[in-house]
């Protein structure tokens, strides 16, 4: 049976409409989903800037709140040493036999030596090389030292931090350590790190002191501004901040962020 021309042009116009069909198809997939692609990637690029921005703000934060413990550091500890050892110099001075220049020097020797705690403490890339374990130790045996309080530690083996979450994390630590010891009238501080079950590490930040209405406290104007800005660095880091606290019952606070092996093995040990 021979197929006459126009059923030829018929069946070659209809593949050909068919093939513009396929290829204008194609042709619309691809600029869709680079248009999604480019639109997610812009998407990606805002998330990563916006969380880097809150990042630098946290930081910005936590500075601001450390050069303040740092002043009042300076003022009530090494301030009050110097004034001492300058009142005793200028005993000396009128009377040798009244002072002993030893214990002169021990006083200066003492506010030197918390100067240097706290440059090393303020400084951020110092802390970074710092691992878990000695950061508590060091937290731990400062407020031995003060005398205000006693101060255990105890940290589960192998816990190792990214660099890049220990300064935000150390210093909450460290402001909830000043909480304690200002505010909470506690005569032990208790601090501990560990990996629960959810594979989380838990610092945790505990005293003996008189303790208070944990949901009044969290209503409070201030306290609760204080509170929802640790919470919102623990958003920042993935993690979770819980306060737990009653009236004569001592305060806990709990810092926990997620936390997998895998990924931190070129970090320091803790």
């Amino acid at each position: 049976m021979q197929v006459s021309v126009s059923n030829i042009i018929i069946i070659i116009t209809v593949l050909t409409v068919i093939s513009l069909i396929m290829v204008s198809a194609l042709l619309a997939f691809v600029v869709v989903y680079n248009k999604k692609k480019r639109t997610h990637f812009v998407e990606k690029a805002m998330l990563q800037r916006s969380f880097k921005e809150q990042m630098l703000q946290s930081q910005i934060e936590i500075q601001e709140i450390t050069f303040s413990n740092l002043s009042s550091e300076i003022h009530d500890h090494v301030g009050q040493l110097l004034s001492l050892a300058s009142v005793q110099l200028n005993i000396w001075e009128n009377d040798p036999k009244k002072v002993s220049t030893t214990d002169i020097k021990e006083n200066v020797g003492i506010a030197l030596n918390e100067l240097r705690y706290l440059a090393r403490n303020i400084n951020g890339e110092h802390l970074k090389k710092v691992s878990l374990k000695a950061f508590l130790e060091s937290q731990c045996e400062k407020v031995n030292k003060s005398g205000i309080l006693r101060c255990a530690v105890q940290v589960a083996q192998g816990i190792v931090l990214p660099q890049e979450q220990k300064i935000i994390l150390f210093r909450m630590v460290q402001e909830c350590i000043q909480n304690s010891l200002k505010h909470a009238g506690a005569t032990s501080l208790y601090l501990s790190a560990y990996i629960t079950d959810a594979q989380n590490v838990s610092i945790e930040v505990r005293d003996d002191g008189k303790g208070f209405e944990a949901e009044t406290f969290n209503t409070t104007a201030q306290n609760g501004l204080g509170l929802k800005t640790m919470e919102h660095r623990m958003a920042l880091l993935k993690g979770v901040f819980d306060l737990r606290s009653a009236p004569g019952d001592g305060t806990t606070i709990t810092l926990t962020i997620p936390y997998e092996r895998n990924i931190h093995q070129n970090s320091d040990s803790g």
